[in-house]
């Protein structure tokens, strides 16, 4: 990266890559969200022996529970942003862009109900299509009233950024994954998520992986950073389940944590740093 990108503030321009950073986060996204949503992907009839018609788009109880509802509101929130800033930076009409955003997020969350018919371990809900499409409106608000705001500070905070800022940044993370872990655990929070589904610890391995990719500045601290996240974060959920359920300690624990962070490391940084001539450059989102 050349002296005067890193003095500028901002985001280097992307070379030679049609996505811009908004649409491969909401790739990212995409992907997670269908993992997280589906996983373990044991397709099968319904486990109560009913039809698949007679288990589609249910309502029941448990799908109108504040927490259930929090969480699905909450999962689409990233997606409205994202989409809704990519129709900013392409300078779409506002009303177009919202109206496009909000049909994406229900089609998404339409999709992701309909696979789950077919899934014996997940509910198909219409209470959760709804809060799917609540929280890509919520998406499309929030980027409307504070998307530039928060653009301008990730700008700055990536001109700012020290590799000692970095790791505490990274550190919270891992305080709030290890929370979050033993709170479903425990049963906090009204949900059931295996403690080492790998489609959990993408989802706990996430934000740190991204964070790596787009504010490190080099190839050099992206590897360190990548591997002190992975092996804290391994060592540590295990120690913090052990201490939470009394079982005993099982280093296999560790290991598929180690390969499920370290999926998610590589793809966050493909998705997110563009290599060119040996020059390690992140690429646009504005």
């Amino acid at each position: 990266m050349s002296a005067k990108i890193r003095n500028s503030g901002k985001f280097p321009q992307h070379v030679g890559v049609r996505l811009s950073v908004s649409l491969r986060l909401a790739l990212a996204w995409l992907c997670s969200a269908l993992i997280i949503t589906t996983a373990p992907l044991n397709f099968g009839p319904p486990a109560d022996g009913r039809g698949y018609l007679q288990n589609a788009f249910l309502y029941g109880d448990f799908e109108r529970s504040f927490s259930h509802v929090a969480l699905n509101v909450l999962l689409f929130v990233p997606l409205g942003v994202l989409l809704h800033h990519e129709g900013v930076r392409r300078r779409l009409p506002a009303s177009r862009t919202a109206v496009l955003t909000v049909t994406i997020g229900l089609l998404i969350s339409v999709v992701v109900e309909s696979l789950q018919v077919f899934l014996p371990d997940r509910d198909s809900s219409l209470f959760d299509v709804g809060a799917n499409t609540m929280g890509a409106i919520v998406g499309v608000i929030a980027n409307r009233i504070a998307g530039q705001s928060i653009e301008q500070l990730v700008n700055r905070w990536y001109s700012q950024t020290t590799p000692r800022k970095l790791a505490g940044v990274m550190a919270g993370f891992l305080l709030v994954a290890l929370g979050f872990a033993s709170a479903c655990l425990s049963g906090v929070l009204a949900t059931e998520l295996p403690a080492y589904n790998s489609a959990y610890l993408a989802l706990l391995s996430l934000p740190s992986c991204v964070l790596v990719a787009v504010f490190a500045r080099t190839a050099r601290e992206r590897h360190l950073f990548g591997a002190l996240w992975i092996a804290s974060f391994s060592v540590l959920l295990e120690l913090t389940l052990v201490t939470a359920t009394g079982r005993a300690f099982d280093p296999a624990n560790i290991v598929k944590t180690s390969a499920v962070a370290t999926l998610v490391l590589a793809g966050s940084v493909a998705t997110l740093a563009h290599s060119a001539r040996g020059r390690h450059r992140l690429v646009a989102g504005t």
